[in-house]
């Protein structure tokens, strides 16, 4: 009878741990990579994108580079014009059947009160949630 309860428990233990070691969840990638825009961290942003496995350590480099002064350029100046992010909502994540993309529903208000629903796709690259591209 030990046997079998000490058996159970280790089974239920392997369970537990593989459960609980697996990818993050994707909204919780998705609001830190909005965070990440809140605070103007356009390089941490831009770094979370998804690279093709391609392209060089240079070529990625220069790709975050680009990101990150277009981001610099248009999204601080439509942030600054509406007052900056004053608040972010998680309202939905969605992953596919295979497990290696996902959509995020993200509620952004801005400093101004206008209210938008901005969908994340995500993409799952080195086990970490990546954004599928910038739009």
């Amino acid at each position: 009878m030990k046997k079998i309860i000490f058996l159970v428990l280790a089974a239920f233990s392997i369970l537990l741990y593989t459960g609980c070691s697996g990818t993050p969840e994707p909204g919780k990638a998705a609001m830190k990579y909005m965070t990440y825009l809140q605070k103007g961290e356009y390089r941490k942003f831009a770094e979370n994108v998804a690279v093709n496995p391609k392209n060089t350590a240079a070529q990625q480099e220069e790709n975050i580079q680009l990101s990150e002064a277009l981001l610099k350029e248009k999204v601080g100046e439509t942030f600054a014009k509406k007052g900056g992010i004053k608040k972010l909502k998680l309202i939905s994540e969605s992953v596919a059947e295979d497990g290696q993309s996902a959509k995020v529903v993200i509620n952004v208000t801005y400093g101004n009160g206008d209210v938008d629903d901005e969908t994340v796709d995500l993409v799952l690259q080195d086990k970490k949630w990546k954004m599928k591209s910038l739009k």
